[in-house]
């Protein structure tokens, strides 16, 4: 797929998104889905809501399906990511960080990405963000509660899920709050 196929692709989701995804009746703008790229545009993340406000994701590399659409959420005392979430239109920045590892074949690391940040609220109208990257190896992606939500926190529930079409996904949990998926790239 060539680099103008997938900014026509980019253009007519937004668009899409623009027509069918937004509810203008508030003075926030909500949306039905969110897409981040890779700087090439190779590697994409995109997370939508469905009618009942749950939400769910798809990796893709280039025309390669990596994790099928699956669920996305997080649940807590304080939060319920799970059902009736709400996004708004996000904002997003190129990321360019370097930092030293302890060990490692490598001490010195770079990562270059594109990240966004989606403002999310579950049913009780509690806030929090959705924190998606995607680099040229993968994606990740973290929650950050609003209002308090880590410090009042007393239980978590993930709810995420990676359905993969192929055995070639690695998947890095650590950390309730973070996820982290890539793939290898195709030669």
């Amino acid at each position: 797929m060539g680099k103008n196929s997938w900014v026509g692709r980019v253009v007519l989701f937004l668009a899409c998104l623009a027509a069918f995804g937004c509810d203008s009746s508030s003075s926030v703008v909500t949306v039905a889905g969110v897409l981040v790229a890779s700087p090439s545009g190779d590697v994409r993340m995109a997370v939508a809501t469905d009618a009942e406000g749950r939400m769910t994701y798809t990796v893709t590399r280039g025309d390669i399906i990596v994790v099928e659409s699956s669920p996305l959420g997080l649940s807590a005392t304080t939060h319920d990511l799970t059902t009736g979430v709400t996004m708004s239109s996000s904002s997003g920045r190129a990321i360019d960080e370097s930092y030293t590892m302890l060990v490692g074949k490598r001490r010195d690391r770079q990562a270059v990405g594109n990240e966004i940040t989606v403002p999310l609220r579950d049913v009780n109208g509690a806030r929090a963000e959705l924190i998606m990257r995607a680099h040229e190896d993968g994606v990740a992606f973290r929650y950050h509660l609003l209002g308090g939500g880590m410090a009042h926190a007393r239980s978590f529930g993930r709810m995420t899920a990676g359905i993969s079409p192929s055995s070639s996904l690695r998947v890095h949990t650590n950390n309730p709050r973070k996820s982290c998926l890539s793939a290898p790239r195709q030669t």
